[in-house]
């Protein structure tokens, strides 16, 4: 073979060598295939030198391939490296038979995929020669071709044509040469083949686009190309029209040929390069369209939206006229195609807006111009009418959601949006580009919103461009390049109903940011007024007052004034309507307040004889005075240039001119430019009746506030003044209400601008008139204006106080004074009655060591000892506690003060002893008597012993609470004498004492708390007797009373856990124990009392096996019942309803108390109707339930759950029961035992109700009452009976005996004028009422007689006893009492009212108050009277001395009266109760009954029970609460706080949403607050705050858990406050409350839901200033390669977030965020995160909207736009570097789809499945943006994008 190729090579005659290398070719076909032979004879011969071997050679080759001998590829292969070897003109062989090859191998379906393989690209590569031949060969492919299928072949060319375009910036002499060459040959053989040249033209017309367009030599090149192909379209479209066929598909092929046209020409212009011969082009395609009969289409509407947005950015006027023309011919064409009124509405919606720029071009000087764009303008003007017609319907086309944005589709898209208004506020960018975070839900419009945000950036951007601050890339764009854009889109929006009222403010924005503008507004004002007359508006007058309402802005602007004036002046002629000259009037003063150049015209227009000339027309007067009016507020010295016009106007009969003038006035007294009095001297007489004219009554009073500048110096005149003033705030007008209502407050408020001092001269009684006033005001709005009155005297009173004033002695009633004496007169010096009298002998004061009527001289330790436990013995043995658990509880309350005494006196002689050494002498002293007393106690008889037994207990509740041995000791000592059970009388006493006990120990004794708790309820269970049970009822009751209140401070929070569990469990023990126990002894078949116990926290059930029924009945069915065991049970149930109450069972106190009650009133009806009641079971309920109820009602008074009515219900159950009992002949065990607790329960009742001050109880009830205890122990009676009377009597006056309770304060009385004559009940302590004083003072001599002369010794003990207990209500406490054992905490009233006299408002006020009673009629105006003078007293420096605790919860039950009479707006319910908060809250400090009040209603067991707005306050009040609390009672607070919000059982999980909402805004404000004033010396206090703060945190939705706009209006108020409080934490505990792990990413729902709220509280915060953006760059990686479901607004706040940091912190950001596109499983979420950021950074800002899809679709723009700025650009080639890299990792992604099999190169950082459905979206995106960033990529990357778009 080489021989053979030899010989062919070397042979001298050419047809010799032709045959050689046939034969040879022949031997090849002929032989079996062998690939590399062939390739290496070819090789061969194309290396020759011959053009005759190579031509001969390269048509064997070609007849290989056509034979097949050689495959198509092969034969490409070969003949393009001969391309690249050869020169001269063999080139063109080659390149033939290159052509040929392709040509055979296209026909058998043989492909080439992309550029780099397509055989034309690589010969076009090889070199320049090639140019003329390939085009040839590229028509004859074309021709022999087309019979597979135009689109196929040009399919094929197209990497041919994209690679000749885009390789034109490489090439060392850039050259459109061979593109335009090829592309004319294509477009001459389309004109041949019309038929089928529809895939041709879109070739061309494809190709057009990767033009490049940077220099003028680019425009000719370009130009041409385009030239060629629209004439190639246009013989086409001829062609299609003539045959009639593809006319719609060719105009549609026409509409992307425009496209291309304008997207070159906006290349062009962004390098500043004039190309209006494109538009020429363009113009030349629409008219061959047109002339042709064709019809406009839909399709047209974003061409027109284009060119309209560039006519907005044209200077020069060639390119406005070419712009104009191609408008006005699409806008003729249209409105001839009458068919397209019929078709899509959005095109009609594209041409409305573009009315302001073509009225800017009429004010160019250019007559051209102008010409054109007047006839434009009217044709635009045509069509307005019709749309608006048609937009009365919803819009029928929508964008789709997936489709790629232009800039004039964005535009569109904006457009459609706000027309339609279909978009929330938080649907805009403005939003997150705005420098302060505005609540994007603020308004349910977004349209308004819109329209407001740009009018409010518009003017931010003015004030950044004044101010030495930079502005923003996006408002520079809006200063300098889109202000006309803007214009025409809100000029648009001037014609929608509900939009005009806003564009018209916010085109006044856009004139004053931009004065050029000016003239295009006022042309397109004199335009839009002149369309309002023919406009189909609803409101055309209004919106023509809003388009005139523009003019004055505009003379900002000097060289606009005489436009202005001119524009304005013509509406003032005579002939005009009034109407239209009163505004004209208005126009020019608002116009001179912008221009003072204009004040000459309007001083002309204001000359007082106008008024003169047009006094008939009230209309025109009005509008003078109201310019007059206004000339004066704003510019002082000129409106004296106006004096005689403020004369005239004052002159006026008609009252509002005549007000007119009085504000003019005003405004020049206030300026100082005219003497107040000396005006008022002239124009007194010209005064109006203001006694009969509201309207002149409040002018004048507005006026006459300027008079107290200089009221000393002009008294006469002012005391005149100020009694017009009082007349007119006081007046009585029933008719015109609200005028006189109006007129009241202004009078109000100018007396106010006088000082008191003068006030009080000039007006008579002026406080007592004041206080009436007050008083008798019924008008929320004049009340407020009493209240700031009533501060100013209340501030007035005190810095002009007396300093020193005596204080008045207290009068004292009879009862005072006779036991105050009483102890002297019973205990005289020398006597011992401690036998005769022993129960009188504790607790009277004679007995103590060291007084002068009982002298006890102590030597030793031992005769301190021995005295005392002498006086004990002889007290015991004489005591009877006669089995009744009364006379035990009386006299566990008499044994206190004794041991009081006892334990003072040995600590006195211990301090005095030099001998005692031991340091703790309190637990020494503590221990000695207790071993006494206990030593007494075993050795004692049965009487003595249970009296030794009480005292124990009173011996450890008179211990401090430092001394825990004694009680331990105690306790344990109790314990073992409560097993005794063959000793009834040690067990029974020893249950009640060790409850008592059990009650003062340590809350670190938990566990002898908790083994007493059983002890009881196991001996109970154990004993037989009755009244064993009962005293372990009581001993239970007592203990139970100490749960839930121990001291956070002592224990750790764990150990506060676990001790509030075991006292939960032991108080369920003791209810259900109590219950059931009482359930089985009476029988007693009572629902509530069976399952009381669901209402409690149960035990377990080990522990509860042994409370069953079975054990219960079986110790007691044997046995009698006992009354006072009974009732010992049912005290000891009623004890419970406190730690029920702070535990959260609200339903189980409510369940005891009806219970007890259903008992009470049920025993009152049977006992009236059958003596057989009682030996009835029921009667011993009744019986226990009239002792306990008294402490249940007590209780719920305070926490406010009986109603009033109710309690004068029980105490008629009580008197009837008591009058009933007295009635019968004899009585029986029981009777005396009813008739006893009935007595005492009924006076703890009454005391109980009239202490608390709240409720009144009917006098002539109580009078009853009184007179049944009289008759009682004067009656021949059982002493015990009697006792029980007496009892009653002083229980009744406070003395509180016989009750369970560990607090029984001593009631102090109200004063005298507490009470009123007209009303028909009574509250307040009974001795305080001077109606019932007579009644009183001679029961309480009865007793005293009694006492003193009585024959009966044991008459005389009662009654004596009796007394004393009342006594110790009004004796003095001990003051020898030793400092260790004092008791603190008292509620006692600091003094600090000693400097408020009874002459002050203050307390006249608080009297009132005092006095308030709504036990008569009341009605709702009454409501906001009370919160006034609690407003006023709020501000009070310091108070007098009253009740305060009682009269502010009277004060917050009054609205709840109120309202069940008159119900409440829905606005007013609360109110009140709020303001007795904050009254309490200003002066608990110097008031601790208010500071008690504070205390309750913040613990968290009141406040769970709380109205909502009460609650709100109180958690919006946490500072104040911080300052008065201890850091032990703040740590409780916040942790019960805390625990309110988390509870799952807590009230506030049943509220709605907004009402959450509400409490927990109100406690984050709170919390900030109190951030600000953490105390570092409080340590516990500011970590519960944080746990608070935390717990908030964890219960607040995120925000895109809520998507109702009121929802969500209120929830982005919430994460503002919370925001705010967060930023004042610490850094430190702030990161570890967000702290987020890889593992929180994870999309599971609710903790996902958790990580979500973190991230946006982080972008918050770092956007707030509180956190530094790193923090949000830590979460970027790992945020971005996250599923985008769900994280929408979490990339919104990312992006807001970053708005304020700097330039290039941001495009640090944009950076990463490419790069992590490049790897992250979810590009979607990292490139809408992508669209984000660039589009908040770029000019098209204000047009975006926040959508996820639309801002993917808008990347292709924002990118691009972003990356074009001067700032920007450094940070564009490594951007687009990413961008591609990402590009080409998406397009893998897509390919591997679409074949199905997956892309290796994918593996290391794959995909996420999800994602899937957005591929070829993305992929279009991406394919979008790096086309529109193609300029920074090489021409390899270039291609291969190119090859992407057709894959």
């Amino acid at each position: 073979m080489d021989a053979a190729v030899t010989h062919a090579l070397t042979t001298p005659h050419l047809s010799l060598q032709r045959q050689s290398i046939h034969r040879l070719f022949t031997t090849i076909r002929s032989s079996p295939p062998n690939p590399d032979a062939s390739q290496i004879l070819i090789s061969r011969l194309l290396s020759s030198n011959s053009p005759a071997i190579i031509d001969q050679a390269v048509r064997e080759w070609c007849g290989l391939v056509r034979d097949g001998v050689v495959s198509v590829r092969d034969g490409v292969a070969e003949l393009v490296a001969g391309v690249e070897e050869v020169e001269g003109r063999v080139v063109g062989v080659l390149v033939k038979g290159v052509g040929c090859v392709v040509r055979l191998g296209f026909g058998r379906g043989w492909g080439w995929e992309g550029t780099e393989g397509n055989p034309f690209v690589k010969v076009l590569q090889c070199q320049a020669e090639v140019d003329n031949v390939l085009a040839q060969e590229v028509l004859l492919f074309v021709a022999h071709c087309r019979q597979y299928g135009m689109k196929k072949v040009c399919k094929f060319l197209r990497p041919l044509l994209t690679f000749s375009i885009l390789r034109v910036p490489f090439l060392d002499a850039p050259s459109y040469a061979f593109t335009r060459r090829l592309v004319s040959s294509l477009a001459s053989l389309a004109c041949t083949f019309p038929s089928e040249a529809m895939p041709l033209l879109m070739l061309l017309n494809d190709c057009l686009g990767y033009c490049q367009c940077k220099s003028a030599k680019d425009l000719s090149d370009v130009v041409g190309l385009a030239e060629v192909v629209v004439d190639a379209y246009i013989v086409m479209l001829r062609h299609s029209v003539t045959d009639g066929t593809m006319i719609h598909e060719v105009q549609l092929s026409g509409v992307d040929l425009l496209e291309a046209l304008l997207a070159i020409y906006s290349n062009f212009e962004q390098h500043n390069i004039g190309c209006e011969d494109v538009i020429n082009l363009a113009s030349r395609l629409l008219g061959v369209q047109k002339d042709l009969g064709l019809r406009y289409v839909p399709e047209l509407s974003t061409t027109v939206l284009y060119l309209c947005l560039h006519l907005t950015l044209l200077d020069l006027e060639h390119e406005q006229s070419s712009i104009l023309s191609l408008l006005s011919l699409l806008l003729n064409w249209k409105s001839e195609d009458e068919f397209s009124w019929d078709g899509v509405l959005s095109d009609t919606a594209a041409v409305v807006p573009f009315e302001f720029p073509i009225i800017h071009l009429m004010s160019s000087p250019s007559k051209s111009i102008k010409g054109a764009a007047s006839n434009l303008l009217s044709l635009v003007e045509k069509l307005p009418r019709r749309v608006k017609v048609l937009r009365r319907s919803e819009l029928s086309v929508r964008l789709g959601n997936r489709i790629l944005s232009k800039p004039e589709t964005i535009i569109h898209r904006l457009l459609q949006h706000l027309w339609s208004q279909d978009l929330l506020s938080n649907s805009f960018f403005v939003n997150i580009s705005s420098n302060s975070r505005a609540d994007p839900s603020c308004s349910e419009n977004g349209s308004i919103s819109w329209v407001s945000q740009i009018r409010a950036y518009a003017l931010q951007a003015v004030e950044r461009r004044r101010s030495s601050f930079q502005a923003l890339y996006s408002q520079e764009m809006l200063l300098t390049e889109m202000p006309l854009l803007f214009s025409a889109l809100i000029g648009l929006l001037l014609l929608h109903p509900s939009l005009a009222s806003f564009s018209a403010d916010a085109l006044s924005a856009l004139g004053i940011m931009e004065p050029k503008l000016g003239v295009t507004l006022l042309l397109a004002i004199l335009y839009y007024s002149n369309s309002m007359e023919t406009a189909s508006l609803s409101t055309p007058d209004m919106l023509l007052l809003k388009l005139l309402e523009m003019l004055p802005p505009l003379a900002r602007d000097t060289s606009m004034v005489s436009l202005v004036v001119q524009t304005i002046t013509p509406m003032l002629q005579k002939r005009i309507k009034s109407d239209l000259y009163a505004a004209a009037v208005r126009l020019l003063c608002k116009s001179w307040e912008f221009n003072d150049q204009i004040f000459g015209v309007l001083q002309d227009v204001l000359l007082p004889e106008r008024f003169r000339e047009v006094v008939s027309d009230r209309t025109i007067v009005l509008s003078l005075a109201a310019s007059v009016r206004d000339v004066c507020k704003v510019y002082p010295d000129r409106g004296v240039d106006l004096i005689m016009s403020v004369s005239a106007a004052i002159e006026s009969s008609d009252p509002l001119i005549q007000v007119l003038g009085f504000q003019c006035l005003g405004y020049l007294c206030e300026a100082d430019a005219v003497d107040f009095y000396t005006a008022w001297s002239i124009m007194e007489k010209q005064v109006l009746d203001y006694t009969a004219d509201p309207i002149v009554a409040c002018g004048l009073c507005e006026l006459f506030r300027w008079g107290a500048m200089d009221a000393e110096a002009y008294p006469d005149a002012s005391k005149s003044i100020l009694q017009i003033l009082w007349n007119i705030s006081s007046s009585d007008q029933t008719t015109n209400e609200a005028l006189w209502t109006k007129a009241c407050v202004a009078a109000l408020v100018a007396i106010n601008q006088f000082e008191i001092g003068r006030i009080e001269v000039c007006v008579v009684d002026f406080k007592e008139r004041f206080i009436d006033l007050l008083i008798h005001e019924t008008n929320m709005n004049a009340l407020q204006a009493i209240e700031h009155l009533g501060s100013k005297i209340i501030t007035h009173e005190h810095s002009t106080r007396k300093r020193l004033v005596k204080e008045k002695k207290t009068p004292r009633n009879k009862v005072e004074k006779l036991l105050e004496v009483f102890p002297q007169l019973m205990f005289s010096p020398g006597q011992n009655k401690s036998k005769e009298l022993p129960d009188a002998a504790l607790l009277c004061k004679s007995f103590s060591p060291g007084n002068s009527l009982y002298q006890l001289q102590f030597k030793t330790v031992r005769d301190v000892l021995g005295q005392y436990a002498n006086a004990m013995k002889e007290i015991t043995i004489s005591l009877q506690l006669s089995r009744n658990v009364i006379m035990a509880l009386i006299s566990l309350q008499s044994w206190k003060p004794f041991m009081q005494r006892w334990l003072s006196a040995y600590l006195s002689f211990l301090d005095k002893d030099p001998s005692s050494k031991t340091l703790d002498r309190t637990s020494k002293a503590a221990n000695d008597i207790l071993k006494t007393v206990l030593q007494m106690a075993e050795g004692s008889i049965p009487r003595s012993s249970e009296n030794t037994v009480i005292a124990v207990g009173a011996l450890c509740a008179a211990l401090p609470s430092s001394v825990h041995a004694a009680k331990e000791t105690a306790s344990k000592f109790l314990s073992n004498w409560l097993f005794q059970r063959e000793h009834e009388h040690r067990q029974w006493t020893a249950a009640i004492s060790l409850g008592f006990v059990s009650s003062v120990l340590h809350t670190a004794d938990r566990e002898q708390k908790l083994h007493n708790v059983n002890g009881l309820i196991q001996a109970a269970q154990d004993s037989r007797s009755t009244l064993v049970k009962g005293a372990c009822g009581i001993g239970l009751g007592f203990l139970c009373q100490g749960f839930f209140t121990h001291s956070s401070v002592v224990e750790t929070a764990s150990d506060v856990g676990s001790l509030n569990s075991l006292e939960a469990e032991s108080l369920g023990k003791i209810v259900r124990f109590l219950s059931l126990t009482l359930c089985q002894i009476t029988r007693c078949s009572s629902r509530k009392l069976q399952f009381l116990s669901r209402y409690v926290p149960l035990a377990s059930d080990q522990d509860m096996c042994v409370i069953t029924s079975e054990s219960v009945c079986t110790t007691c069915e044997e046995r009698d019942e006992d009354a006072w065991g009974i009732a010992g049970i049912i005290m000891g149930l009623g004890s419970c309803v406190g730690p029920l109450y702070r535990v959260g069972s609200y339903e189980a106190v409510s369940s005891i108390k009806s219970l007890l009650v259903s008992w009470i009133t049920n025993g009152s009806l049977k006992l009236q109707r059958s003596s057989n009641y009682l030996v009835s079971s029921e009667a011993l309920l009744t019986c226990g339930a009239c002792l306990a109820l008294s402490s249940i009602i007590s209780f719920c008074q305070r926490v406010e759950l009986v109603r009033d009515t109710e309690l004068n219900e029980l105490v008629v159950c009580y008197k009837e029961i008591i009058s009933h009992l007295l009635s019968l002949k004899t009585l029986s065990n029981m009777h005396q035992s009813l008739l006893i607790a009935s007595c005492v329960g009924a006076g703890n009742l009454v005391a109980s109700i009239l202490n608390e001050g709240v409720y009144y109880l009917d006098v002539q009830l109580v009078k009853q009452l009184l007179e049944l205890y009289n008759k009682i122990y004067l009656g021949p009676y059982p002493h015990i009976v009697t006792f029980g009377g007496m009892l009653g009597v002083v229980n009744m006056m406070g003395a509180v005996a016989g009750i369970i309770s560990l607090d029984c304060h001593a009631a102090t009385s109200f004063p005298p004028a507490h009470v009123t004559k007209e009303s028909s009940g009574i509250v307040g302590p009974l001795l305080s009422n001077p109606d019932l004083e007579a009644n009183i003072t001679s029961l309480v001599q009865d007793m005293f007689l009694l006492a003193q002369n009585s024959d009966d010794r044991e008459m005389r003990e009662c009654a004596t006893w009796a007394l004393c207990f009342l006594g110790r209500l009004f004796w003095p406490q001990e003051t020898h009492t030793h400092k260790s054992i004092r008791q603190t905490g008292s509620a006692e009233y600091k003094s600090t009212s000693a400097d408020v006299s009874e002459d002050s408002v203050v307390f006249k006020l608080s009297l009132w108050l005092a006095q308030l009673d709504y036990s008569g009629p009341v009605n709702a105006a009454n409501v906001g009277t009370v919160a006034t003078v609690l407003r006023c007293l709020s501000r009070a420096p310091r108070l007098p001395s009253l009740e305060w605790g009682p009269v502010i919860r009277r004060c917050m039950r009054f609205e709840d009266h109120v309202n069940k009479i008159s119900p409440l707006d829905s606005n007013e319910k609360g109110t009140l109760r709020q303001e007795c908060f904050l009254f309490s809250l200003k002066h608990a400090k110097n008031v601790d009954a208010l500071m008690s009040l504070v205390d309750e209603l913040s613990g968290l067991s009141r406040f769970r029970t709380l109205d909502l707005n009460l609650q709100s306050a109180i958690l919006c009040h946490l500072l104040d609460l911080t300052r008065l609390f201890s850091s032990s009672r703040l740590e409780k607070l916040f942790t019960d706080i805390g625990a309110y919000f988390a509870s799952a059982i807590s009230p506030y999980q049943h509220y709605s949403f907004l009402e959450k909402s509400m409490l927990r805004i109100s406690c984050w404000k709170g919390l900030c607050q109190s951030l600000d004033e953490v105390s570092t010396s409080k340590s516990g206090y500011p970590l519960a705050m944080g746990k608070c703060a935390s717990v908030l945190f964890s219960v607040m939705p995120g925000l895109s858990t809520v998507s109702i706009p009121g929802e969500k209006r209120v929830l982005y108020e919430e994460w503002n406050e919370a925001t705010r409080c967060l930023g004042k934490t610490r850094e430190a505990w702030l990161l570890d409350l967000l702290q987020i792990s890889e593992v929180d990413l994870v999309q599971t729902d609710a903790p996902f839901s958790a990580t979500l709220k973190k991230i946006q509280l982080s972008a918050w915060l770092v956007r707030s200033g509180s956190l530094p953006l790193s923090e949000l760059g830590k979460l970027k990686a790992s945020l971005l390669n996250t599923g985008s479901q769900g994280l929408w607004d979490v990339l919104v706040e990312f992006v807001s977030s970053l708005q304020p940091a700097e330039g290039s912190v941001k495009r640090q950001w944009l950076v990463d965020v490419l790069q992590i596109s490049c790897v992250t499983g979810f590009p979607s979420t990292a490139l809408q995160f992508l669209g984000l950021l660039s589009g908040s950074c770029c000019k098209y800002m204000p047009l975006l909207i926040l959508d996820p899809t639309a801002v993917l679709s808008d990347l292709p723009v924002t990118l691009p736009s972003l990356l074009s700025t001067p700032k920007w650009r450094s940070i564009a080639e490594t951007a687009v570097s990413f961008l591609w890299t990402s590009t080409e990792r998406i397009h893998k992604w897509t390919m591997s789809l679409a074949s199905g099999s997956p892309e290796p190169s994918l593996q290391p950082q794959p995909i996420d499945q999800s994602e899937n459905d957005m591929a070829d979206f993305l992929m279009r995106v991406m394919h979008e943006t790096c086309f529109s960033l193609r300029e920074y990529l090489p021409l390899e990357k270039q291609l291969k994008l190119a090859d992407m778009m057709f894959y």
